[in-house]
Formats: structure tokens, sequence, C-alpha cells
């Protein structure tokens, strides 16, 4: 980012419940008082807030402490997912609204990018390419936790861990949300995988993201409801959720990894590595990697063969 031109700005657009709107709204003044914030409130009961950052070299800082304002906020009200955010780029020319390009595609890990639908472009070589929108599901790339989930399976599936070839079987993508690691299981690894989500919008978001990677999206298929209706089991279960959600199906998630499989857990912060971890540990897991981005952690756990 910090090599664009000047003249370019970044649109960050937060959407916020009406009830936290003053409680983030300050804490992003303390984090970043050199930004203004815009309020809009809409007729859903959320308000949207929206500042300008110029692309210059400090862009990459302001944005990490806008990201930990919000982790924050996430982690006071225990939300059940994080706080959707969305990133225009446009010329200090063109008009407010009407905005020439969105993010280009970024680089998530070490074979894998993600970007939006509308820059099919741009990807660098070697690197295999997601175009993901997430509309009002969670899951861009953007968010630590989903970096966290993306890298780790990046590396599970680049042999760091293993001869990658002896993975065999289904991924399951608990959470779906976008369905963008369920995406990027088929994408790396050539995985049949099955997305499930509790909330409607999140799958039909996720459906319209299976259009836009056509080639990984065909081996993904997609549930609407609890993780009941998953039938495993499965070589790798992927479960990118919150605290609280992680406490209540870890059960669930752990009955449905195959012997010899793969658990990737991410969207907890590392203070909770304990309480998040110990469950699995009882049950006989092998804790393989362990990662951090910022305050959030992400968890990589190997179920013994029978």
């Amino acid at each position: 980012m910090a090599s664009c031109k000047a003249k370019c700005w970044l649109e960050v657009t937060v959407k916020v419940p009406l009830a936290m709107e003053h409680s983030l709204h300050a804490d992003m003044a303390k984090v970043v008082p050199s930004l203004l914030w815009r309020k809009q409130r809409l007729l859903d009961e959320h308000c949207l807030l929206t500042s300008m950052v110029a692309m210059d070299t400090q862009v990459d800082r302001i944005i990490s402490r806008i990201e930990e304002a919000l982790r924050q906020v996430e982690q006071e009200y225990l939300l059940s997912e994080p706080l959707p955010v969305e990133l225009h780029v446009f010329e200090a020319d063109e008009p407010t609204g009407g905005w020439k390009q969105q993010v280009q595609a970024r680089q998530i890990s070490s074979r894998l990018s993600i970007g939006p639908p509308c820059q099919q472009g741009g990807v660098a070589k070697g690197q295999t390419a997601l175009f993901i929108d997430p509309q009002d599901a969670f899951g861009d790339g953007n968010h630590p936790s989903t970096r966290l989930a993306l890298r780790l399976l990046d590396e599970l599936l680049g042999d760091e861990y293993g001869p990658a070839n002896m993975i065999q079987g289904w991924v399951l993508d608990a959470g779906c949300g976008s369905g963008v690691l369920a995406l990027a299981a088929a994408a790396l690894g050539g995985f049949e995988a099955l997305g499930v989500d509790l909330d409607p919008k999140a799958v039909a978001a996720a459906r319209k993201n299976l259009r836009h990677n056509a080639g990984p999206g065909s081996k993904v298929s997609l549930a609407l409801g609890d993780l009941s209706c998953a039938r495993g089991p499965f070589c790798i279960v992927l479960a990118n959720l919150v605290y609280p959600v992680h406490m209540k199906v870890y059960h669930t998630l752990w009955a449905a990894v195959a012997p010899g499989g793969w658990l990737i857990l991410s969207g907890f912060c590392h203070s909770h590595k304990d309480s998040i971890l110990s469950p699995y540990v009882r049950e006989g897991a092998s804790e393989r990697a362990f990662s951090t981005d910022g305050a959030w952690a992400g968890a990589l756990l190997h179920k013994l063969a029978s």
C-alpha cells in the first residue's frame, strides 16, 4: 500500500450496531486521533463509521491501529462474529461515492492471495488467487483471524507438518461465513469441502463466492444449519469462530475430525489459548502449531490415527 501514489486515498467503513456506536467512535478517536470519522445511521439499527486515510507511508500503521481498536470492541462486547469492514481506494480528484477501484488482491500466505471480484488480475506469479465479496458475511481475508486460519491451512498443505498427499477426504468449514476457508482448501489442496453456517445471509454470500471462483467453487458444497448437519468424519476441520462459540462446540468439532485428521482453530485472542485448547488436549489432541496476529491467535491440532 505504501507504494501507492500520494493522490490516492483509502476509505475505511465499519458497520456497527447502534448500541456500540459511541464506544467504537471513542476508541477510534483515541487510537487514531488524526482521523475524522463520519457517522451514518441505517434503518436496520446499525451505523456506518467512515474515515479517509491517505495512501502514504503511514497507511499500514494506521490500518493496524484501526484493527486494534476493532478487536478491543469485539472482545468487550463478546460479539458472535467480527465487525464487518470495507476498504475502497479512490483518486483524490474523483467524486466521493464514485470509487474507481477496490483494494487490490492481497497476499495472505506464501501461496494464497485474496482480492475483490472486480480485481481479476494483478496476482503475483506462483500465487493462487481467490476473489471474495463478503457482503453481509464474514471472511474476506482482511481480518487477522481469517489470515491465521488461511496461513495455517497453507502451511499444512505445503508439507510443513508432514506429507500433504497423505491427507485424504473432505474438509469442513464450520461457520463458513463468506466461504473463503472452504474455497482455500479446494484451491490449495484440491479438496472437496463442505461449508456450514447458521446465517442464511452467510450461505447466500458464500454461494455467490463459489461462482466468483468457478474452479475451486465447483468442489464446495454449502449447508444452512448447525454443525450437526455436517456428516463426517473430515480430514481437515476449519473453525474460525469467536471465543464463546468455541467453548460451546468443541466436542462437536473434535468428533468431526477423522482419525489422523487435522483441526485448525482461530477467532480467539491468545490470552484464551489454554481454555480453548485444553478440552482437545484432554481428548488426546497434539498441538502442532500456534500462531498470533496482533491479539488474535490460531492453532493447528492433530488427531492420532486409531
